[in-house]
């Protein structure tokens, strides 16, 4: 009987540090990689994709622990969306511009760089049915 209760005290004791050891981990600041949701506007009654457009871009972000579980928990996150105003002249977007989209969309995250070289758009016009 005695020899059970030892066993129970360890084992609380074992869970209060995990805890406790989880909380502090959450606390520092990280630098990781993320594939973060992108979408296009375009006016398909008059254009269409040749190939399927892309839809994450990989992004180089720090930010605090809880920040980042938070995003990685929270997979409904909102894509950044890319409006084609002309989209039969856009051939790709650049990283300037890519990384100026993703900080403004991830607020409580820190964007370092965009990993992603750039999106190759192969937009036509739609000739017929």
């Amino acid at each position: 009987m005695k020899n059970k209760y030892r066993w129970e005290i360890i084992l609380i004791c074992i869970c209060i540090a995990g805890i406790w050891w989880l909380f502090n981990a959450l606390r520092k600041t990280y630098v990781t990689e993320i594939n973060y949701p992108i979408s296009f506007t375009l006016d398909t009654t008059k254009v269409m994709a040749v190939e399927e457009l892309p839809h994450e871009i990989v992004l180089e972000v720090t930010g605090s622990g809880w920040n980042l579980v938070r995003y990685i928990y929270a997979r409904k996150s909102d894509p950044i969306e890319i409006s084609l105003s002309n989209p039969l002249k856009t051939k790709f977007i650049g990283k300037k511009q890519l990384y100026q989209l993703a900080t403004e969309k991830l607020s409580k995250l820190t964007v370092n760089k965009v990993i992603t070289d750039k999106l190759s758009l192969h937009i036509k016009p739609k000739t017929g049915k």
